[in-house]
């Protein structure tokens, strides 16, 4: 077989390795989110990548499979570079063979989680900012936040680390199992292509006077680099775009909420609730349509109504807010608080704020 249709034959073999991978992470993870399972298992495809083909196949797989994914989930493109990440470790932990031994596969199970948990809770954190969001580590989140009374940073990160520890520990059982039941010259023909074996195997021994390594290996880590750096870049456009769409969203329901607001309560009688709270006239059914308006809007945590003078925040309406908040008795005067200080002097002549 000559040598130019040998190296067609190898890179085909890369080839189809990619494609495969690439819908082995689609699938399953689409499998997972139709079952509803509180699992991701979308990198098995990137580590099963990484173990043949070595760390370009891998970081493909990682950059398109986050890309395809985005058609179902838009969120999913600004957390390419995890996929990425993950992929270019795993390449790396086959070369020392971690995958191997049960002390070394544990290890890399972790850094795996450190990556996906850790790294992807900021991601969730400052893309949802203080909401937990509907992704599949909320409810622990939430359940966290409620219980001990930590941050809800802290609350996602543990969130997220707890789930994406048995997410990684699936998802790297199975990629060496799937691994250890593909035929070995397939392996070798893929390893030979993107020069992955170890520089002292009998492979690379039989195959230097074929492949300059030094200038190939040149050009791997410029291509790897390149689609990190790609792949960092469409994360952080990603996320600029999808924080701006909320803000943009958030605001929105923040000013129906307000007009809504407006609507019900009785400007002119402020005064009066003021100094009478429940005891005055229409005060529980006014209080009745508030937490109305609260629940048409659900992504509404506090609804309120004050009154602002110089000492204060005199509080006229307070609802309980969805993390257990109780609100203020009417009379109440609270301090302000400290994202109301760069608009104060608005406040205290009763100009509109604009968001």
């Amino acid at each position: 077989m000559s040598s130019i249709k040998t190296k067609t034959i190898h890179h085909l073999n890369i080839l189809v390795l990619i494609i495969l991978s690439i819908l082995l992470n689609f699938l399953v993870s689409g499998l997972v989110r139709r079952l509803e399972l509180p699992l991701y298992l979308d990198t098995i495809g990137t580590v099963l990548a990484a173990m043949i083909g070595g760390n370009l196949a891998a970081v493909i797989v990682g950059f398109f499979s986050n890309a395809v994914n985005v058609f179902y989930d838009v969120t999913m493109l600004y957390y390419g570079i995890i996929n990425i990440l993950i992929g270019v470790f795993a390449s790396i932990f086959h070369t020392k063979r971690f995958f191997e031994r049960p002390g070394k596969i544990f290890f890399a199970i972790v850094v795996f989680t450190c990556i996906g948990g850790g790294l992807g809770s900021f991601f969730t954190y400052f893309l949802e900012g203080t909401d937990f969001g509907v992704g599949i580590s909320a409810p622990l989140a939430s359940a966290i936040y409620s219980l001990t009374g930590a941050s809800k940073l802290f609350s996602e990160f543990c969130a997220d680390i707890t789930i994406d520890f048995f997410d990684k520990a699936i998802v790297v059982a199975v990629a060496i199992i799937i691994y250890r039941m593909i035929p070995d010259f397939y392996k070798r023909y893929t390893k030979w292509v993107f020069l992955f074996s170890p520089a002292s195997s009998d492979e690379d021994k039989e195959h230097k006077g074929a492949i300059k390594r030094s200038l190939l290996r040149k050009v791997i880590v410029m291509v790897i680099v390149a689609e990190i750096l790609l792949g960092t870049l469409a994360s952080v456009t990603g996320f600029v775009l999808y924080r701006q769409v909320s803000v943009d969203k958030f605001t929105d329901i923040a000013q129906g909420v307000t007009k809504a607001a407006s609507i019900v309560v009785d400007v002119e009688r402020i005064d009066e609730f003021l100094e009478k709270g429940r005891d005055a006239e229409g005060y529980n059914e006014i209080e009745k349509n508030l937490y109305r308006i609260k629940e048409s809007f659900p992504h509404t945590t506090y609804l309120y109504v004050y009154k602002i003078l110089e000492d204060g925040c005199h509080v006229v309406f307070d609802l309980d807010s969805n993390e257990g908040v109780k609100g203020s008795k009417p009379g109440t005067v609270e301090e302000f608080d400290p994202t109301f200080v760069p608009y104060l002097p608005k406040l205290l002549k009763g100009e509109e704020i604009e968001l």
